[in-house]
């Protein structure tokens, strides 16, 4: 999308994927789904996970 613009990205930040925030999380580190977030996250992918 930047590059449409003729925009160059000399730094990104992700701060949330989908519903699932990351805020706090260091780099490079990972944590565990809360049930919520899963639950939510296949929801919005069109998976019933019940």
């Amino acid at each position: 999308m930047c590059a449409a613009f003729g925009y160059e990205v000399r730094r990104l930040k992700r701060v949330r994927i989908m519903n699932i925030e990351l805020d706090g999380l260091p780099v490079g580190q990972w944590r565990d789904l809360r049930q919520d977030e899963l639950t939510e996250s296949l929801r919005r992918i069109g998976h019933d996970p019940s």
